[in-house]
């Protein structure tokens, strides 16, 4: 990965309904992870789409293989 973040996650509180103070999420730095990994496929594949749809309409051929490299 090659990304500059603005900020370092220390700790994750998690506030359920009607309640006042959140409570602290043990599995934090996994349940993080896993959200990451989310948003870096549907990224991912959201490009994707888009070249596909270009290429197609645009009839370009090295889009997709430009990615893909």
């Amino acid at each position: 990965m090659n990304r500059i973040y603005q900020g370092r996650v220390t700790k994750v509180e998690i506030s359920k309904d009607g309640e006042k103070e959140p409570e602290p999420l043990d599995n934090w730095p996994q349940a993080l992870w896993q959200r990451h990994q989310l948003f870096q496929a549907e990224a991912a594949e959201t490009l994707h789409r888009y070249l596909a749809r270009a290429r197609v309409e645009l009839g370009i051929d090295r889009a997709i293989s430009v990615v893909q490299e």
